[in-house]
């Protein structure tokens, strides 16, 4: 089985000028955890991910775990906190994403590219075709397809 089998074809994406809560809200309502990056030639030149958005700037947008001080600072002037949030929002998307990508032909075999999102810790592959986004798999698609391989042997 290779990635042409299993890659999801209406791929979601954004522009590299577009801002994080462009981002944000495209993620939301296509219920993605990513998305490609694309310059204005449609080429693909990052990848945005829920983890970069959380992890971007001095503090997480998004606290994974509370401490004690930043609850105290943030009740004394939760205004503070709440403008950090809307300056991060209006950051480009290029400021924020991950440029170092991997990505796929349409003709890598489903196990080259579990071996890829397991040994680089990630979660979608672009899948690309004359150096232009054609498809997106992501780690469920991997299990999709152990799925549909294990019902019809």
């Amino acid at each position: 089985m290779i990635a042409k089998n299993i890659m999801n074809r209406d791929v979601v994406s954004i522009g590299e000028n577009d801002t994080l809560k462009e981002a944000v809200i495209l993620m939301v309502k296509h219920r993605v955890s990513g998305l490609p990056v694309i310059d204005k030639n449609k080429n693909i030149i990052g990848i945005i991910s829920q983890s970069d958005i959380i992890k971007h700037g001095k503090r997480p947008l998004i606290l994974e775990t509370v401490d004690l001080l930043e609850i105290f600072i943030y009740e004394q002037a939760p205004e503070e906190y709440e403008e950090e949030l809307k300056k991060a929002l209006t950051l480009k998307v290029k400021n924020v994403m991950t440029d170092n990508i991997i990505t796929v032909s349409e003709n890598t075999s489903v196990g080259r590219i579990a071996h890829l999102m397991i040994k680089n810790e990630i979660n979608r592959l672009p899948v690309i075709k004359d150096g232009k986004l054609v498809g997106i798999i992501g780690r469920e698609d991997i299990i999709k397809a152990i799925a549909n391989m294990s019902n019809n042997p």
